[in-house]
């Protein structure tokens, strides 16, 4: 069933009650997006998608709660009532984050300080981003994440794939040869890289995520706090070129539950010409049906597409 958000064109739209597992669109068709429970049981992730008319601000929040980790649904919506909050204050982009952060870990610190203890182990992933709305198109600004939830940056025309965001994980280490290089750079190929990740599940370990830290302190400097990863536009790739804007480009956001498709199909559903409520559709009903086992999960995803109207 595709649902038509209005909201998605004046403020901001949630993904909650009869919303979940429905098809979101709007400006235009050029965003569509799907929070789906999947084939688990308890629905983790959250999705916040929101639009500021007056500077045309867009952002896209993807929030993937922590499986395993107790009460990862509360923590992924204390993160976007956090978001939200922000931006309805006109907060920036860091500001968001670093709100929506603090959100979560007040809560699991004040949990664990009242010997409760019942939100303290909440975590989540999570990737956001920014852009920028006109008539003529929909253009990246910037990107921030934590943890496995990831973004990619699709060129049909060219058949591109290139993934934004590098994995906070044993599986991305091992890959890189130990070393931190950005996604961006030549060591991640999207292909190669997607491919090792799913034959190296025992690496899908971790290693930054919104979780309370031992120790942690509410009366730290917000600066010293959150450290997520950031990509902005234009990025430098070397040799004098910059990674920018094209007419056409498509970006897709997701939680890891997004990344059970074989590469193939993975590809074929983004570089396909069909409209984006259709390859939303096509992708939801691919990757549940490739659920099994270990990969059972619950499914986020978004696309925004930059045309003009």
């Amino acid at each position: 069933m595709i649902a038509t958000s209005p909201s998605l064109f004046s403020s901001h739209v949630e993904v909650v009650g009869e919303q979940r597992d429905q098809v979101i669109r709007g400006l235009d068709d050029r965003v569509a997006g799907i929070c789906h429970i999947g084939k688990r049981q308890k629905q983790d992730d959250n999705l916040l998608i929101f639009f500021n008319p007056v500077s045309g601000e867009l952002t896209v929040i993807v929030e993937d709660g922590m499986g395993g980790h107790k009460n990862s649904d509360v923590a992924t919506q204390l993160f976007k009532e956090g978001a939200r909050g922000a931006l309805q204050t006109n907060k920036g982009f860091a500001e968001t984050f670093q709100a929506a952060e603090m959100r979560v870990l007040q809560a699991a610190w004040e949990s664990h300080q009242n010997g409760d203890g019942a939100l303290s182990q909440m975590g989540l992933a999570y990737v956001a981003a920014q852009f920028q709305v006109s008539s003529s198109g929909i253009n990246f600004g910037e990107l921030a994440w934590k943890g496995d939830s990831r973004g990619y940056l699709i060129r049909p025309a060219t058949d591109q794939i290139r993934q934004l965001t590098w994995d906070h994980s044993f599986a991305s280490m091992r890959f890189l040869g130990g070393r931190r290089i950005p996604a961006l750079g030549p060591a991640m190929d999207a292909e190669d890289y997607y491919r090792f990740a799913q034959e190296n599940k025992e690496g899908g370990v971790i290693l930054a995520a919104v979780k309370l830290p031992k120790g942690w302190d509410p009366s730290r400097p917000a600066e010293k706090v959150f450290e997520p990863e950031r990509v902005h536009f234009p990025h430098p790739l070397g040799d004098g070129q910059n990674l920018d804007n094209q007419p056409g480009d498509l970006f897709l956001f997701c939680s890891d539950g997004a990344l059970v498709l074989p590469w193939a199909r993975f590809k074929h559903i983004l570089t396909s010409k069909k409209p984006l409520t259709e390859k939303v559709v096509e992708f939801r009903d691919t990757a549940i049906g490739t659920m099994a086992g270990p990969n059972r999960d619950n499914l986020t995803i978004v696309l925004v597409e930059n045309r003009a109207t």
